[in-house]
């Protein structure tokens, strides 16, 4: 008897009814079965295919007799001696699926990524507007000033900008590959002081204190922007004084300073010149508003203590801080000025960014958390929007073709949404009951805290297992992979499923001359749906044999490109037991070209180390002369099985076979 796997036989083949399927006795598998199992379903053999559940019944009433002598009943059952036929390369298709509620454009399989399903919708000050035509070109045309823009926009955008993101020191160690932007520790948004002292070099918004040329000249002086142009950055300076209310508001509070300034040395030289401060506000508008705001909503200028300053005050910017010790001011979070402070290349009109209380404003919103939440607002603002799929919102995304600069904005913002999460699980501590062990961490904490010291020691937050990638998190998820071992055994098959940055949903979708490194939020959604199809595979289709259970971990590597590391345990007559059955799952071995062409390409392109060695001693993997990950492997004729565990050594013959990589010639050794 053979038994086939369904997937061998074409969907013609088939008789389909309500609840199975029959094969028709003349059908004949593909040639992706075994050379000594029978290929054709005639009246002797029965066939056996796999492709419903053993609860499925067959409704003989509404079967026709005659058809029924003509077909086998589809048995839940498959032979370890039939190999499932070549898959297809894994094409999720293009990203032309539009959601209905805000025109954001989605693979095929993505659901409710941009708007939370009509939720969430950006309008009036927080709505984006049309990229000016001087900046949109130095953004996405080609020449020479282009590509030089393009390749330091993140730092023009840090010269340009009002208030700067602040991190700890961190120096990553050199490497290779495409440049990443790293934050590390603690990050704040700080501003200064309007006016720059006496001898200080004028930063941040104490340019727009100053004219076009002086602000220019300052930062031409700072050491930061050596590779940046003069003439750019003035042209820069020019464009964001026209439109930006920001720009504008410094440019105002300029005016009263100077006159203030006038005032005290002219009219009453024994005065000394009265404080000039500018209070942003929060935002208080009236949510059913679509207009545009004044430069006034954004923030007040006060002289002395005259006035009441406004009640719903963000931060105050002082001419000079009366406290000498004060250099800069913290920017809260929560404060909607945040983003087009820090970042007035991606906003140059000023658009607001996420605030505390900013309500639902979508056509789905519902009484139910009627709130954005930071998460809410960053996937609003990263989803995309663009290349005329829907002519109204078919307008140019700086975000999205701002390069390196994108990096530090999605950096930025996810930090922001953790502090949120974190800040949240701070003030609700009774909610979380963390009462009930708080007594055993505080006798922890003075175990932990030496005797001089213990009287400094402060209340412990309690970090649930709900928050990704706290102790408790990774403890109970370590607890779960062991409790699944003990359920159904060791692991079977460690498979790392790798992001490739050229395939075709990734390239396809990249603007001119942008990486895949500077689209970070891209590459993770191409790869969550790659992996999805993946476990699909694995688990519904079989590919490896039926899978008892499973666990996989997603990582980030250093350069930016996720991978997958999955482990898998089998079913008992699916588990790998001598080298044979090593072999049906895995090949160290460069295929052979006239056969397997598509398969050669994919193995030379994509899986071969090197060259290293004495072909290569500047590798990267080299260390002390020797390659890190043991390259070239030891040839072996066979497959040598390790029944009592442990990783096998593959079949690598020394056949000859050869293929050209990197102007080197590399073997079976290398794959």
């Amino acid at each position: 008897m053979s038994k086939l796997c369904s997937s061998h036989f074409d969907r013609d083949d088939f008789t389909v009814t309500a609840v199975r399927r029959f094969l028709r006795r003349d059908a004949v598998p593909r040639n992706a079965v075994l050379p000594d199992a029978p290929v054709a379903a005639v009246e002797d053999i029965e066939v056996e295919v796999v492709t419903v559940n053993d609860v499925d019944l067959v409704d003989e009433q509404n079967n026709d007799e005659d058809l029924m002598a003509n077909i086998v009943v589809v048995e839940e059952l498959i032979a370890a001696r039939v190999t499932a036929p070549a898959p297809a390369r894994s094409f999720i298709g293009p990203m032309d699926r539009v959601c209905p509620h805000c025109c954001a454009r989605h693979f095929i399989g993505e659901h409710y990524i941009c708007c939370g399903d009509g939720k969430v919708l950006l309008t009036g000050d927080r709505a984006l507007r049309e990229v000016p035509l001087a900046l949109r070109r130095l953004l996405s045309e080609d020449g020479p000033e282009n590509r030089h823009f393009q390749n330091e926009v993140r730092q023009y955008n840090n010269a340009m900008a009002f208030a700067s993101l602040v991190t700890q020191d961190f120096q990553a160690p050199p490497r290779r590959g495409p440049r990443t932007f790293v934050m590390h520790g603690q990050t704040y948004h700080l501003i200064s002081d309007a006016a720059a002292g006496p001898d200080a070099i004028p930063r941040f918004c104490q340019l727009y204190f100053v004219d076009t040329r002086l602000a220019t000249q300052s930062r031409i002086r700072n050491p930061v922007n050596s590779a940046c142009r003069p003439d750019l950055l003035e042209r820069l300076d020019i464009l964001l004084r026209e439109i930006n209310p920001y720009a504008r508001m410094f440019m105002y509070m300029t005016e009263i300073w100077n006159r203030e300034q006038f005032a005290a040395a002219v009219e009453n030289p024994a005065r000394p010149p009265r404080t000039i401060s500018m209070y942003f506000v929060r935002d208080s508008r009236d949510p059913g508003r679509r207009n545009e705001p004044a430069v006034r909503e954004i923030a007040a200028v006060f002289v002395g203590n005259d006035g009441n300053p406004p009640e719903n005050v963000d931060f105050v910017v002082y001419d000079r801080n009366p406290n000498p010790n004060v250099n800069y001011r913290r920017i809260p979070s929560t404060s909607r000025h945040t983003d087009p402070l820090l970042y007035p290349l991606l906003f140059p009109h000023g658009e607001q960014g996420w605030a505390t209380y900013m309500p639902h404003e979508g056509p789905r919103r519902t009484r139910v958390n009627q709130n954005v939440s930071p998460k809410e607002y960053s996937c609003y603002r990263l989803a995309v929007r663009y290349d005329g799929l829907n002519e109204p919102n078919a307008r140019f995304s700086a975000i999205h073709n701002s390069r390196f600069l994108f990096q530090q904005y999605a950096c930025d913002h996810y930090v922001r949404v953790e502090a949120s999460r974190l800040s949240y699980l701070r003030n609700n501590q009774d909610q979380l009951r963390s009462e009930s062990y708080q007594g055993l961490m505080d006798h922890l904490a003075v175990q932990d805290v030496p005797q001089d010291q213990q009287h400094a020691v402060g209340r412990r937050v309690i970090l649930p297992s709900s928050f990704a990638g706290s102790p408790r998190s990774m403890q109970l998820n370590y607890q779960d992979a062991m409790a699944i071992v003990r359920k159904f055994g060791k692991p079977d098959l460690f498979i790392t499923f790798t992001c490739n940055p050229r395939w075709p949903e990734i390239v396809e979708n990249l603007p001119p001359r942008v990486v895949s490194s500077d689209r970070p939020e891209l590459v993770s959604r191409v790869f969550n749906l790659k992996l999805q199809d993946l476990m699909r595979d694995i688990t519904e289709h079989h590919i490896f044999g039926r899978v008892e259970a499973f666990v996989y971990v997603v990582e980030f590597q250093k350069r930016g490109l996720p991978h997958a590391h999955i482990l898998l345990i089998l079913q008992e007559m699916y588990k790998p037991k001598v080298a044979e059955d090593v072999d049906q799952l895995i090949r160290a071995e460069i295929p052979d070209p006239d056969t397997e062409r598509e398969l050669y390409d994919i193995v030379v392109t994509n899986m071969m180390h090197g060259p290293c060695g004495v072909l290569n001693p500047a590798c990267s993997c080299m260390v002390d002369g020797k390659c890190q990950k043991d390259f070239p492997k030891p040839f072996n004729s066979e497959t040598q099985f390790r029944s009592a565990g442990g990783y096998p050594a593959y079949r690598r013959r020394d056949d000859g076979r050869a293929a050209l990589v990197r102007n080197r010639e590399l073997f079976n050794d290398s794959v």
